[in-house]
């Protein structure tokens, strides 16, 4: 059985940086197992794609149109 964890976002360590500042993020997250990786990926996912009208039980619209050539 896949252990549920919680992440919390710490909202007082937020700093904007420059992109190419990561290497001690990359650092981090390379000592990390895989499986905590994953399950902070799924966490993100989550959070990014919540209020996605696909998640409500809505479908997304689907239609075509013929064009003549």
């Amino acid at each position: 059985m896949q252990e549920e964890r919680e992440f919390r976002l710490d909202k007082s360590k937020f700093a904007v940086v420059d992109v190419q500042d990561g290497a001690e993020d990359l650092a981090y997250w390379l000592t990390r197992p895989p499986e905590e990786r994953l399950a902070f990926i799924q966490y993100l996912r989550e959070m990014m794609f919540r209020d996605a009208p696909t998640q409500t039980g809505t479908r997304l619209q689907r239609f075509f149109e013929v064009v003549e050539q």
